[in-house]
């Protein structure tokens, strides 16, 4: 925001326009919010069909999981259930349950991103409805 204001005090960037018409400005580039909320909503509902895909997985490598339960304590409960087969132990199921599990760790990061980008999101809105520098006075 303060470029823009020091660009157009300069002359050198909307010349034509007055202090009213750069205050609409900044405030009608709300698009970039909404563009944010719905990146927000998109990850947010493919986060959610990734963590069912991993229940999915979790059954198919038979594991029953409920949907109350944790991934993580259904992966727990796979690990323990197929390590008490000793000699019978499908190497397979281990490994893809340690990939699973890495799987989960990486949306849990994304998760932690997208509450980074809602925080953002939300101040950006905040500074749109009421810009900080709007009160310090006329230019």
């Amino acid at each position: 925001f303060q470029q823009t204001i020091d660009d157009w005090k300069a002359g050198k960037i909307l010349r034509r326009n007055t202090f009213e018409d750069l205050k609409l400005k900044f405030r009608y580039k709300a698009y970039s919010i909404e563009d944010g909320y719905e990146m927000l909503y998109l990850y947010n509902e493919w986060l959610n069909q990734q963590r069912q895909k991993l229940r999915v997985f979790i059954r198919l490598l038979g594991t029953e999981v409920d949907n109350s339960e944790s991934i993580q304590a259904a992966i727990e409960q796979a690990g323990r259930k197929e390590r008490e087969k000793y000699l019978e132990m499908d190497i397979d199921v281990v490994f893809t349950l340690r990939d699973i599990r890495a799987i989960l760790e990486k949306l849990i990061g994304m998760e932690n991103i997208l509450k980074d980008l809602e925080g953002v999101c939300r101040k950006r809105s905040e500074q749109i409805i009421s810009p900080s520098w709007e009160a310090k006075g006329s230019l």
